[in-house]
């Protein structure tokens, strides 16, 4: 009688140690390309909320109160925070924020990529209905998420779409 594993037998356990071991890095993969799109949702969601309080409070320096109007232009991997009626791509204040890898800017219909809060109201201004829309993509699992935004820039609409 011999004791110790066939061939056979050690190679059926090494291939369902490796199907194992490959369905489980996969499954970390796709949660953390989820991961990666909530964050980066979360934190343009925050963006949008801020830029819009800006508008309607002002905005607190250590010594005055800059009431003036606040934006957000996209461009397809990232954004940028900007003070003023319109988007200025020199002025030294824009503060750009990229998305994570695997996102993109897939569709702005907001005329001209920017979005502008009013002084005071904090509503869009120069809005357009049919024109509210942001969508995102990762580019890796296609999954979509569109952001509608209503007048008041309240979001309105988050829709999630493989």
């Amino acid at each position: 009688m011999k004791n110790g594993f066939t061939l056979i037998e050690l190679l059926i356990v090494i291939s369902i140690a490796s199907v194992l071991t490959s369905l489980s890095v996969l499954s970390l993969s796709n949660t953390q390309h989820s991961a990666y799109e909530q964050s980066s949702l979360e934190i343009l969601l925050s963006d949008l909320k801020l830029q819009q309080l800006k508008s309607m409070a002002g905005e607190t320096g250590l010594t005055s109160t800059i009431h003036e109007p606040f934006g957000i232009y996209f461009q397809e991997e990232n954004y940028v925070l900007f003070r003023g009626q319109t988007y200025n791509p020199s002025d030294t204040d824009n503060f750009a924020v990229q998305l994570e890898e695997p996102l993109t800017f897939s569709s702005v219909t907001i005329p001209d990529s920017e979005l502008v809060f009013a002084k005071g109201s904090g509503e869009i201004t120069n809005f357009i209905d049919g024109q509210n829309e942001i969508e995102i993509t990762n580019t890796v699992t296609s999954q979509q998420i569109t952001i509608t935004l209503n007048q008041y820039g309240v979001i309105s609409s988050l829709a999630y779409a493989q």
